[in-house]
């Protein structure tokens, strides 16, 4: 009995050596595994402090009792302190915060329930700095729940501050802007009613003129309709007893001997061909008025027309004793043109220069090729213009007042050249002084298709 107790004692020994190993061996990774979160706990810590240290904001945490037991560099900043200077010392002794130990004190309240505290104020630091700041204020626990104190957030706001200052002012600047470009638009707008009355006013007067001007034009196309009927009847009426006499006439020049009779039959012919060349004149000019004149155009050789029209005035020249003198070069350009008109407009120039030059006068015609036109002039010696007559020299029937010869004629021959200068697309033109001369030229464009 004795042999079996003591066996069943070493078998109980050596279960309790093998639960005690096994319990040392729970016990070492126990160790271990608090080692290993000691560890974790360290590098979280340490992390903690990393972003507690580099935060922007200034950063303290405060004890119960009013203790700064951990600062980050941004609140060593804004306090212009060291770590030693504020480390264990008393918050109200760093922040000179008349609030503390009273019921305001952010500390105090947290004690007394509250979450968390937001607040803007002055914080002023031991070197005097008085920075506006923002507190944010939140409880601080440790691992079992028990309230240690308080984590205390500062926000310098001066840089805040002065940006919404100058917001302000920049909204006060933007603000009187607007009222004085209200003001300007105000006074824009009244000036522009004015103006609007003024264009409607105008408008109204507008369309009062075009309505007289309309009336007025529909009674010059009367006028011109009646005109024309007039012109058309009267030229019938002289053309119809006028064309016998212009043959009977160039009969008896052609027959008479008798000298007294021959005269008085070239008297009568003479006069009938004038007379029927005023009514061709009035009736092309008449025509070139309402626009019904026509050209015949073809290629013209104007040193041939120049040479014939000298030739064909030669013997009045000669026996009003003048002097007619032709300068041209050896050749021109051909122009396109009609080239009877062409030649009735240096005729009708030229009759006018012999007809208000006096004896030993001299006349002079000149013809050149400038700028793809065709220049025609022609220079008298004679009386000249006055100046309030060349105003109306090519309107129809002005007749200038002359010191040499009283004009005679309907004074159709300027106005129907400058219709007919026109409608080769050309321009007519006078200079002359009154008692020293006068200057006629037209030009008309060369053959451009030559």
């Amino acid at each position: 009995m004795r042999k079996v107790k003591e066996n069943k004692t070493k078998s109980q020994l050596l279960q309790e050596i093998v639960d005690m190993r096994q319990r040392v061996a729970e016990l070492e990774g126990v160790e271990i595994e608090h080692r290993r979160v000691i560890e974790a706990i360290k590098i979280a810590n340490a992390e903690l402090c990393q972003v507690f240290d580099a935060a922007a904001d200034g950063m303290c945490i405060i004890d119960k009792k009013f203790n700064i037991r951990r600062v980050n560099r941004a609140f060593l900043a804004l306090a212009g302190l060291s770590s030693d200077e504020t480390i264990g010392k008393k918050c109200y002794q760093i922040f000179r915060d008349p609030r503390c130990h009273t019921t305001r004190c952010s500390l105090t309240r947290i004690f007394n329930g509250e979450v968390r505290i937001e607040c803007e104020v002055e914080k002023e630091f031991p070197n005097g700095t008085k920075i506006p700041c923002i507190i944010t204020a939140t409880p601080y626990r440790q691992h079992d729940g028990e309230l240690f104190g308080i984590v205390e957030d500062i926000k310098d706001i001066t840089e805040l501050n002065r940006t919404q200052e100058q917001l302000r002012e920049y909204r006060l600047h933007l603000e009187q802007l607007v009222e004085n470009r209200t003001a300007e638009l105000i006074v824009a707008k009244e000036q522009l009613e004015v103006e609007v009355i003024k264009r409607r006013r105008m408008e109204e007067s507008l369309e009062e003129l075009y309505q007289m001007e309309k009336k007025l034009r529909r009674e010059l196309e009367a006028q011109i309709e009646h005109m024309v009927i007039f012109t058309r009847v009267l030229i019938h009426e002289l053309k119809t007893p006028l064309t016998p006499m212009l043959g009977a006439s160039d009969i008896l020049v052609d027959i008479l001997k008798d000298e007294e009779l021959l005269r008085i039959a070239r008297n009568i012919n003479r006069g009938a061909h004038n007379l029927n060349n005023r009514i061709n004149d009035l009736m092309d000019l008449a025509k070139g008025e309402i626009g019904i004149l026509e050209l015949g155009c073809s290629t013209v050789d104007m040193l041939q027309i120049l040479h014939e029209v000298v030739d064909y005035v030669s013997p009045e020249v000669e026996r009003r004793e003048q002097l007619l003198s032709l300068q041209v070069p050896d050749s021109l350009p051909v122009v396109w043109a009609d080239e009877d008109r062409i030649r009735q407009v240096i005729l009708n120039l030229i009759m006018n220069s012999i007809r208000f030059t006096p004896a030993g006068g001299k006349i002079t015609l000149t013809a050149s090729a400038v700028d793809a036109k065709l220049i025609i002039e022609v220079k008298d010696t004679g009386c000249g213009i006055a100046e309030n007559d060349q105003l109306w020299l090519f309107e129809p029937f002005h007749k200038p007042r002359m010191q040499v010869a009283k004009p005679s004629g309907l004074g159709l021959g300027l106005p129907l050249s400058k219709i007919l200068v026109q409608l080769h697309g050309g321009q007519i033109w006078s200079k002359s002084k009154n008692g020293k001369g006068s200057t006629f030229a037209f030009s008309i464009p060369l053959d451009a298709r030559v």
